[in-house]
């Protein structure tokens, strides 16, 4: 693995040698916006979790809707997918929206 050293960039929050990008190109890396700790472990299990619950949901009640050979099936992908839109929009507004004010 090829790494350059070089002086970290003029008002990098990083204060890292490992790169010289400028400073609003890593502008966030160690700001008061990034999730860390018990939230990030949170947000990242509710990413994993929300999908998962929503697949298993629509694979069990589907069935009982609609009788047919494919329900469990057809009701666990759109579970699945309800579930990663959902998580997807969560995290959105959990980290405000991806808009950081200056």
């Amino acid at each position: 693995m090829n790494q350059r050293i070089s002086e970290p960039a003029d008002g990098c929050p990083t204060g890292c040698t490992h790169c010289s990008l400028p400073a609003d190109t890593v502008e966030g890396a160690a700001g008061q916006d990034q999730l860390q700790g018990w939230a990030m472990a949170g947000v990242s299990a509710g990413a994993f979790l929300i999908p998962l619950a929503l697949a298993i949901s629509g694979a069990v009640l589907a069935p009982l809707a609609w009788e047919h050979s494919v329900s469990q099936l057809l009701g666990g992908i759109a579970g699945l997918i309800l579930g990663m839109t959902g998580s997807a929009v969560l995290i959105t507004c959990i980290r405000g929206g991806g808009h950081r004010q200056k």
